[in-house]
């Protein structure tokens, strides 16, 4: 055959490159007559299809069943479990924003509705400045409860959230609540940015005294190693003092307010240009930190007066939350609650949990999230609550005056005044939260 005849159409057949390797290899096995009556199959299946029109409902009816974009990433995302990576940048920049506004929120869920914007102005107005972490390094905001370490935290990932916005190769600042950090920090931001932490991102690991010092200390090693792993990651952590190991170069101390500017606070909470605070040491004492600014506030608001201890006005905001929150729990879970703290006042820290109570009750204290169960020992989410229900037991009589009097069961560090525990009529009832 010639090399014109050889490569002619003829001589021609569209086969798979696995079958006519095959068929060079055995040509025996694929006599020519075989491969044109294979052709001539090819060539009139061609011309059929060739031939073949489709009517407009047809067409209509051919689309109906097609898959678009949507269609097949609704259905992916059906069977595949989801990972932030699933997100779009501009929803995970979406929901940080609204995860930010909600943490303000309720930051100032004891301020009225009417006066929540002007106070958010005015804090704008009044911030200091942003604290300084630089990458690769952890910083701890460490202060007593309530003097504004979160609000400050919360500046510095504002700040990031800034940056990412406008860079996309920043990622999103992340903002994870340390009693729900139940692996490594490593592996909490690995699952929350969907990836490794490669670029620059910054963490902020809140409220560490909301777990145990163990845990504390353990997430304070992880993100001295994140950071050196990863060294375009900035970590800044809060806590109070005596919660979690810090070193002194990672020490970022919040001084206290200056009474003045608690003072421009209160009138903006109240919505009064002029509020006659008494010019007294203690007074001014109750200025000195945000909590207790939004504390007195709501105690003018019910016709209280100036003079109320720092304990019996953080004791009332305790209450007013839990009045407003209503945690749902058993009537037995509200007994022990002053049992515990009672408990943690005789023994100056944490419960074991299988000394105080069954079980199912332990479940149940953890379900109203005035609780923290970790490492098999018991503690209250917030000194605030510890002392609510601390205060409760001394009326109750479940433990002496002298074991809260002494400095190491003070939740914040100072030792109170006994006059401050005396038993004394509340107007809260003893189970006021109780469904």
């Amino acid at each position: 055959m010639s090399e014109k005849d050889n490569r002619s159409f003829g001589n021609l057949i569209l086969l798979c490159e696995r079958h006519a390797s095959e068929i060079d290899a055995t040509p025996a096995d694929y006599p020519a007559d075989l491969l044109r009556a294979w052709k001539e199959r090819q060539v009139e299946t061609r011309s059929r299809a060739v031939g073949l029109s489709l009517s407009d409902a047809e067409v209509a009816q051919a689309a109906a069943a097609s898959f678009s974009m949507d269609d097949l990433v609704e259905r992916l995302s059906a069977v595949v479990p989801f990972t932030p990576r699933l997100r779009s940048r501009q929803d995970s920049l979406d929901l940080a924003l609204r995860s930010c506004r909600a943490r303000s929120a309720v930051r100032l869920r004891s301020t009225p509705a009417d006066r929540v914007r002007a106070v958010l102005v005015w804090m704008a107005e009044h911030a200091g400045p942003v604290v300084t972490v630089p990458e690769g390094t952890l910083r701890v905001l460490v202060a007593p409860m309530g003097a504004g370490k979160s609000e400050k935290a919360e500046r510095w990932w504002s700040q990031g959230l800034t940056q990412a916005w406008a860079d996309p190769e920043i990622d999103i600042p992340l903002w994870l609540e340390a009693r729900e950090i139940t692996s490594t920090l490593a592996q909490a931001v690995q699952d929350a940015l969907g990836n490794d932490p490669v670029r620059t991102c910054r963490v902020v690991v809140d409220n560490l005294d909301a777990v145990s010092p163990r845990q504390a200390d353990h997430l304070l090693a992880d993100a001295r190693q994140l950071v050196l792993v990863w060294p375009r990651v900035s970590v800044l952590a809060t806590t109070r003092p005596g919660a979690g190991s810090v070193e002194d170069d990672e020490r970022l101390p919040v001084p206290p307010w200056s009474s003045r500017r608690g003072l421009e606070l209160l009138r903006t909470v109240l919505g009064e240009d002029h509020v006659r605070v008494p010019d007294r040491h203690e007074t001014r004492q109750l200025l000195t930190s945000p909590l207790q600014v939004h504390a007195l506030a709501g105690r003018l608001r019910a016709g209280g007066d100036t003079q109320v201890s720092t304990r019996e006005l953080l004791s009332e905001l305790a209450a007013g939350i839990l009045q407003r929150e209503r945690p749902q729990a058993l009537p037995e879970v509200w007994e022990a609650l002053p049992r515990l703290a009672a408990r943690i006042l005789d023994q100056h820290g944490p419960v074991h949990a299988s000394s105080f109570a069954p079980q199912h009750l332990v479940w149940e204290l953890e379900k109203t999230g005035l609780v923290v169960h970790d490492g098999g020992l018991l503690r209250f989410a917030l000194p605030l609550f510890e002392q609510h229900f601390a205060a409760q037991a001394l009326r109750e009589g479940h433990t002496p005056v002298e074991s809260a009097a002494a400095p190491q069961s003070s939740p914040t560090g100072v030792t109170p005044s006994p006059s401050s525990w005396q038993p004394r009529r509340t107007r809260t009832p003893r189970h006021s939260c109780a469904p």
